[in-house]
């Protein structure tokens, strides 16, 4: 439950990926946290939006991925779930790790 989530925050600041986008091991991260029923509704509860997350890698290559805190508790790639508008946008680096993201969200 919310001790997953915590380990899932200090396992992502120890690793580094050497491909394009390191950062997609946070977002899965962050889904592989939101799977449990529990966190995912108390999530829910607490975030109350859609964010989007655009990041550039160090090609200049653009991803975006959502977190979507508002409804399904899911995250994903693409600006919000089909048919729905992210509540914000996030521009990033290739290297946004999970605190930066946390501190981001939740300013």
């Amino acid at each position: 439950m919310a001790t997953t989530l915590s380990w899932s925050i200090e396992h992502t600041l120890t690793r580094l990926l050497p491909d394009a986008w390191p950062s997609s091991a946070t977002f899965d991260l962050i889904s592989e946290a939101l799977s449990d029923e529990a966190d995912r509704k108390d999530a829910i509860k607490k975030g109350g939006a859609i964010f989007a997350i655009n990041l550039k890698n160090d090609k200049g290559e653009q991803k975006e991925w959502y977190i979507d805190l508002k409804e399904s508790g899911t995250v994903g790639k693409g600006a919000a779930p089909e048919g729905k508008k992210p509540t914000g946008m996030y521009k990033r680096g290739p290297r946004w790790d999970l605190l930066e993201l946390t501190t981001t969200l939740t300013q």
